[in-house]
């Protein structure tokens, strides 16, 4: 990738970090934003160029803005698309949308700059009246946002004025209130956990300006690779994009998707609402039993039920289960803080029940007795995470 440094002159100058590996990139912050007119825009050929005045454009608001808010938070890079990205280079453009997904999830911050937002009032006006224009924001109709919504770790929302508004964590609920998009998804549960149809529903009332994007503009959502053609039209790019989806799954290149704790996610995938529906009853029930039944003195016994209960539920609805799933071996080094935190009554069930999970990952230690709870006990936190539930 390539980034702008800031300098101490508040100039800011391109630096290539391509072919670097992700651990000599230095930190740097993001932008995303909504792009204007495309002559309004400061390009990577301003940038070059050397000879071009470029501040008169409305796009250089947004680079001071984004100086400035990184000087602030300091850090000496930032990465802005219209900026960084040599668009004359076909080569350089299909590797920057492939890699775009993961640019953003590895910022440092994330600043939305919603140009259509304003926080000064008008007579009359309530305070927070910037409330109804956040969610009237035309960044929440274009499809590049969507990933650059779910990607970082760190998002935070400024108006036209630069005022912070908030971030990710903070608006959540607004967000799932405009966007759709389940908590969990907001707060970086993997992508992967999330059925094919749900992701694709959060990008259904969102535009691009060139159509093969609706297709590109998910590269990161679904994590496949796409070469793009340009001029193909929509329908190509969108039924290419479906292929890589079905390919992945078959090769099982992605590895966090195939299971979620012992549980298969391509049968999870095919459940209907009513079998949902079952599947949430189940688990609801299991973890009443798990907390009121169980017998934890004898781990033997308490193992072998809960992976018989755990497969049982599962084949009900048609789901395979596996208990032997090595990869969710954990590595703990004490037990007796996870233990407390299983005891505490007052601990929300999910809290309790990852004290519960690292407590017998110690004590586990590949005995195949206490392994087979313990992926019980995994597999009872994923599927709730998934069907947020927790």
């Amino acid at each position: 990738m390539r980034l702008l440094r800031l300098d101490s002159d508040g100039q800011c100058r391109l630096t290539n970090f391509f072919g670097k590996d992700a651990k000599d990139i230095p930190f740097y912050a993001i932008l995303s934003h909504t792009w204007g007119a495309d002559e309004e825009e400061v390009t990577y050929k301003d940038l070059t160029d050397g000879t071009r005045n470029f501040t008169h454009k409305a796009g250089y608001r947004k680079l001071q803005f984004c100086q400035r808010q990184a000087a602030q938070d300091g850090l000496l890079y930032i990465w802005i698309d219209t900026c960084c990205i040599d668009k004359s280079s076909s080569a350089e453009l299909q590797e920057s949308l492939n890699s775009m997904f993961r640019w953003y999830q590895r910022a440092a911050r994330c600043y939305v700059y919603l140009s259509d937002v304003s926080v000064r009032r008008s007579v009359g006006e309530e305070e927070e009246s910037w409330k109804l224009a956040f969610k009237r924001s035309r960044w929440f109709t274009r499809g590049w946002t969507l990933q650059e919504l779910l990607a970082p770790s760190s998002v935070v929302f400024y108006s036209q004025e630069a005022k912070r508004l908030g971030d990710k964590r903070s608006l959540e609920r607004t967000l799932n209130e405009i966007t759709g998009i389940p908590i969990k998804a907001l707060q970086e549960t993997p992508l992967s956990h999330f059925r094919v149809k749900d992701r694709r529903s959060w990008a259904a009332n969102r535009r691009t300006t060139r159509e093969e994007d609706e297709a590109y503009c998910l590269i990161g959502i679904f994590d496949v690779y796409l070469p793009l053609m340009y001029g193909r039209g929509r329908a190509i790019a969108l039924n290419k994009l479906e292929r890589e989806i079905k390919e992945s799954w078959n090769s099982g290149e992605v590895k966090d998707v195939i299971h979620i704790g012992g549980a298969s996610w391509k049968d999870l995938q095919t459940l209907d609402e009513r079998q949902l529906s079952d599947l949430d009853s189940s688990l609801e029930e299991f973890t009443r039993w798990f907390f009121e039944e169980i017998n934890i003195a004898t781990v033997d016994k308490m193992s072998a039920e809960a992976g018989w209960r755990m497969q049982t539920l599962l084949n009900r609805v048609g789901v395979s289960y596996n208990d032997e799933t090595n990869h969710l071996r954990g590595k703990h080094t004490e037990w007796q803080q996870p233990w407390a935190d299983y005891e505490a009554q007052n601990k929300p069930d999910i809290d309790r029940m990852l004290g519960f999970l690292n407590n017998r990952w110690w004590w586990a230690n590949g005995q195949s007795d206490c392994f087979t709870g313990v992926i019980a006990a995994k597999t009872l936190i994923d599927l709730m995470i998934w069907r947020d539930k927790w």
